[in-house]
């Protein structure tokens, strides 16, 4: 009953694996599940599973016999598992079919390529050294017109591929079944005597070599025994800010009052150019908090966090960076409540402006909340004064 075959001669297996069900698979197969059946593709549920990025459901089936026996059988594309586990760039499904004894020169039906072959041709490094390395490939396997992995990454200009085959043992010189042309101004070149003579006796026609296809100056270098050294990438510095002279007393306190308002840590992230960030901030148990610290990292300064949280509207947040935030911070960052007060006012837009454009290119309207926060701040108390004084 469990080999029933339903849409599209799906069986139950079939569908255990592509819904990646390792219960139901380990079920079915210790039920006497036939794994050589095939859905209208070819694909035993060993293909199907050699396609999926997790190698978790490859190691679960190649546990049994009966479905490792089908590590070689290709599809009706002419793919095997193999072939499969590569073209899906998966890794770990690739390592499992290696150690489950899988023919590693098995070659695919169209063209005869191994899964060497495949992985050079997606320029994927760490597969191809994994089937070089792991599963022992044949540098030099050919395909049906003799070309090797070396004749792929030589002529589609893949410096560290070549280099990758060149390390492995790979003959830069071997020749394939493609005859090497010569160019028509060559050819018109060559006497009438010569052409007699190849008419008479056809000769040899040389095939063409990974030296005759290297498609740029580098990859030839390395095909002639250069020693490929990769550039040195930079490492980037990350931007310097001052973020970091807030406490962290001043940190919770923002927190808190950013997620008490509805909206208010979003709207501050869009304006501080992290948006693109929300839904991940959305999962953290204090999604502002973990908003500051990625803009602490990102340099963020406490000028712009003011401008944001101007532009917001929260003026609980901006009084509570005014009163707590400036008295604590080290003597080389420190700043006066009073040019705390004069960056306040300087970010203060008057009536008569109705948008900008904050620093991070985010468009937004700046006329209502200019005037909430000046109302708040500025029209019942001084900004020099302290609260206290402010209340009296």
């Amino acid at each position: 009953m469990n080999d029933i075959t339903i849409c599209f001669t799906q069986t139950p297996l079939h569908l255990a694996v592509v819904t990646q069900q390792k219960e139901a698979v380990e079920a079915l197969l210790e039920a006497g599940a036939d794994a050589s059946l095939t859905d209208r593709h070819g694909n035993t549920a060993l293909h199907l599973a050699a396609q999926q990025n997790e190698g978790d459901m490859v190691a679960l089936l190649l546990k049994h016999k009966a479905v490792a026996d089908f590590a070689n059988v290709p599809n009706t594309a002419g793919l095997c598992p193999l072939h499969l586990a590569v073209l899906s760039n998966s890794l770990t499904s690739l390592r499992a079919l290696l150690r489950s004894g899988a023919n590693v020169e098995v070659q695919e039906l169209t063209s005869g390529r191994t899964a060497l072959h495949l992985a050079v041709e997606q320029d994927n490094i760490s597969l191809a050294g994994c089937l070089l390395l792991e599963g022992s490939a044949d540098v030099d396997s050919c395909t049906y017109n003799g070309s090797t992995p070396l004749h792929i990454a030589a002529g589609r200009g893949s410096v560290k591929m070549s280099a990758l085959l060149m390390a492995a043992g790979a003959d830069p010189h071997k020749e394939n079944f493609e005859p090497l042309f010569f160019r028509e101004d060559e050819s018109c070149a060559v006497d009438k005597e010569e052409e007699e003579e190849e008419e008479e006796d056809e000769g040899y026609i040389p095939g063409t070599t990974p030296l005759n296809m290297a498609a740029s100056s580098e990859v030839r270098e390395i095909l002639t025994g250069k020693e490929y050294r990769p550039g040195t990438v930079p490492v980037p510095v990350p931007p310097e800010g001052d973020m970091r002279s807030l406490t962290q007393e001043s940190k919770r306190a923002l927190c808190q009052a950013l997620e008490e308002q509805a909206g208010s840590w979003e709207r501050l992230a869009q304006s501080l150019g992290l948006g693109i960030l929300t839904s991940a901030f959305r999962l953290s148990p204090s999604p502002a908090s973990t908003l500051l610290d990625s803009y602490e990292v990102s340099g963020g300064t406490v000028r712009e966090l003011l401008e944001g949280l101007k532009t917001i509207g929260n003026s609980r947040a901006l009084t509570i960076l005014q009163e707590q935030g400036m008295s604590e911070q080290k003597p080389h960052t420190k700043i006066s409540t009073q040019e705390l007060s004069e960056n306040v006012m300087e970010l203060k837009l008057g009536p008569h402006e109705e948008g900008g454009v904050c620093d991070s290119g985010v468009e937004t309207s700046f006329q209502n909340p200019s005037l909430f926060v000046s109302e708040s701040l500025c029209g019942h108390m001084d900004l020099h004064q302290s609260p206290a004084q402010a209340e009296a």
